[in-house]
Parts: C-alpha cells; structure tokens; sequence
C-alpha cells in the first residue's frame, strides 16, 4: 500500500513540474545558398522587431544553416542577410505566432 502511495505522489510532482515550462517564444531558421545551390558560410542573419527596436542575429554554419532562438511573438520583423561579396538580401512584414518556428530560405 505505501508503495502505490509513494508511486501515486511521484507521478502528481512530475505532472507539476512538466505544466510550469511553457513556450513564451518563437524561432527562425533557414539556409542561404549561392547561385551553385552549395550553403554560404558565415553569411549574417539580422533579424529586427520593427515597433521596439529589437536585434536578434546569427551566423550561418558550413552547410548555410542558420538558427534564430527565443525571438519575441508578434511582428512585424523584417530578415536582413549580409555577406561579404553578395548584396543584402531583406525580407520584411514578418509575423510569428507564439512557438512557432519559421522557416526562412535564400538563395
């Protein structure tokens, strides 16, 4: 009888704890390519939240990945690309809903 107790009380705090973590925020994520369809390495990801002047950036990895975290909900946010050699690339208007992880590609 304590053992189904014990089990009983285990599983009532690891329902607790799991209900605290709530996402508050969302991502973007994407990959630049060149004209050869290869990933561009280093590109700069500027990613700005127009109404409060907000920054959030990255770097592309060897593949021309890129990952944005914990950007606010809302918009709208405008995706500047920079590279050294390419002209920037800036998509605008953007809008993200809570959680949700926009995908975002350039070629």
């Amino acid at each position: 009888m304590k053992f189904k107790n014990l089990l009983a009380t285990i599983i009532m705090l690891l329902v607790t704890v799991t209900s605290w973590a709530q996402v508050t925020s969302s991502s973007i994520n994407g990959t630049i390519l060149d004209e050869k369809k290869e990933g561009i390495f280093g590109a700069v990801v500027y990613v700005k939240h127009i109404p409060s002047g907000t920054n959030y950036g990255s770097t592309t990895n060897e593949k021309g990945f890129y990952v944005v975290n914990n950007v606010a909900a809302g918009g709208p946010y405008s995706i500047k690309i920079s590279y050294i050699g390419y002209s920037d690339t800036t998509l605008t208007d953007i809008y993200l809903s809570l959680g949700e992880d926009l995908t975002s590609n350039f070629n």
